[in-house]
């Protein structure tokens, strides 16, 4: 098993749930500033010329959150229930992080880290804005779940969960402030303090341009 990416966060979710499964894998960079994702051979992995890619038997699985699920199923894993109903409930929290203060997390990330970092532009102070503004209404919700229970969907370790951090740890490379919400800092602070977490950001760092 083979997983392509580059030191981004949809591939710390790949990484991150690879590790918290035990699953053995090879881990080869792909240097996007050098421009290796539009060389023929990884093209051929992924028809966007984007990361994370994984190869497995012979074939390509693109998408992070899909190779996330990917894993756990192979892995036969509680990470991800057999129960449809329980599945379903790891599957919505997915969505509803990464499809809503996900979005507002990554226009801080692009603003104040590739714009203002590796393209040498200023943030869009509107943009930043809008997206704390998205925060501001949709994290209270995520807060008061991690009140009531230790993970995500509840006491049990899941992908949701390994999907989830990656997307929140990079409110600690921005101006994101998330002391207003401890239930959800807190959650975030056990699973960064952890050693998958560190082995993740060790394997992700390999091959990075110095």
């Amino acid at each position: 098993m083979k997983i392509y990416g580059f030191n981004t966060p949809n591939v710390h979710k790949v990484v991150y749930t690879a590790e918290k499964l035990g699953t053995r894998y090879e881990y080869i960079p792909v240097n996007l500033l050098a421009g290796e994702q539009r060389k023929p051979e990884h093209l051929d992995r992924h028809c966007w010329g984007m990361v994370p890619a994984l190869e497995i038997e012979g074939e390509c699985l693109v998408e992070s959150n899909a190779i996330c699920r990917h894993l756990a199923r192979i892995g036969d894993s509680p990470l991800y229930p057999h129960h449809p109903m329980a599945a379903a409930r790891v599957d919505e929290m997915i969505d509803m992080i990464v499809l809503h203060p996900g979005r507002a997390l990554g226009t801080f990330f692009f603003e104040e880290v590739v714009k203002a970092g590796f393209m040498q532009q200023d943030p869009d102070p509107a943009a930043l804005e809008a997206a704390q503004k998205q925060l501001n209404d949709q994290l209270p919700a995520i807060d008061s779940r991690l009140s009531c229970h230790t993970f995500l969907c509840g006491d049990q370790l899941t992908i949701a969960d390994t999907i989830a951090v990656p997307v929140f740890a990079t409110a600690q490379m921005t101006s994101v402030d998330l002391s207003a919400f401890p239930h959800l800092q807190a959650w975030l602070e056990r699973a960064v303090s952890r050693p998958a977490w560190k082995r993740t950001l060790k394997v992700c760092s390999e091959g990075m341009p110095a």
